[in-house]
């Protein structure tokens, strides 16, 4: 891979089923990590029908490094990148099966997610 493709950062987070202190379990959102990545919108010309993705609108693809610590998948896993939550459509896959370099396809959910709370007034 060439140097300084991945500029921009992403977030992974796992949705997860944890104590909610009365006995009972809640889901809860738990970031897993943050890696550097290069992000590509998807445009009619290169958009990922195989996957049945028929509009690239709101579709990212994101390449990352490999890494052995992280078991990636788009049953429980979603994407933060710049506020908003992209859900994985695709099994996460070798490029160039060189296991150094992965590529992930995912859909921009409609509400952007922000972390702080907003004055009021």
């Amino acid at each position: 891979m060439r140097c300084r493709k991945l500029t921009k950062r992403v977030e992974i987070w796992q949705t997860s089923n944890v104590p909610n202190g009365f006995g009972g379990n809640s889901v809860a959102e738990t970031l897993i990590t943050s890696s550097w990545a290069e992000v590509i919108t998807l445009n009619n010309t290169n958009r990922s029908t195989d996957i049945g993705i028929t509009s690239a609108t709101n579709t990212i693809k994101i390449r990352l490094r490999k890494r052995n610590d992280i078991t990636y998948n788009g049953i429980n896993q979603f994407i933060k990148y710049r506020g908003y939550k992209y859900i994985i459509q695709n099994q996460p896959f070798n490029v160039g099966f060189r296991d150094e370099v992965i590529e992930i396809i995912a859909v921009k959910e409609g509400i952007r997610m922000v972390d702080e709370i907003s004055p009021i007034g």
